[in-house]
């Protein structure tokens, strides 16, 4: 995609700010996923990731309402100051609304956009090569069955048939 579009798309999410760099994130395999660097009003540089959602899904809209769901649902459970967090960072990935519409999705030239909030110092793998990322990985998936083992999944609403 035009570079120039890309900043057209990441300004609607965040406003009259100074984009520094937009950079593709090649790992995943559903969506086109972006970083966007930018300036903020006080000029200190932040983060967002950027995506554009792949057409496999029913209805993009439901989709956010589902990680809206869930992360407000993880956010809560982790404001708890009375559950231990093991002295891990934990953060979820929580949507922007669109500057231009209010929603959580900006349509552009027939693709849905949305952006997420940037978890500093993180980072993805593809392949477990060491048994500590190994151990981390199933400790991360443990809390996340834990967490969510309380929550209504009738909230979540079907996104992609069958």
């Amino acid at each position: 995609m035009e570079l120039f579009k890309l900043y057209l798309i990441a300004n609607r999410f965040l406003g009259d700010v100074e984009i520094i760099n937009i950079d593709k994130i090649s790992l995943g395999n559903i969506n086109r996923t972006y970083l966007v660097e930018y300036f903020n009003n006080e000029k200190v540089p932040k983060k967002i990731i950027l995506q554009s959602i792949n057409n496999i899904f029913d209805s993009i809209e439901l989709l956010n309402v589902n990680h809206k769901s869930v992360t407000d649902y993880m956010e809560l459970w982790l404001s708890n100051q009375s559950i231990s967090n093991d002295h891990r960072r934990w953060e979820v990935p929580s949507l922007i609304s669109c500057d231009s519409n209010g929603l959580f999705d900006f349509s552009f030239e027939g693709n849905s956009w949305r952006a997420m909030k940037y978890i500093e110092s993180s980072f993805s793998i593809s392949s477990v090569i060491d048994v500590k990322y190994a151990y981390e990985v199933g400790y991360g998936l443990a809390k996340f069955h834990y967490i969510f083992s309380r929550y209504d999944s009738s909230n979540l609403k079907i996104t992609v048939d069958n």
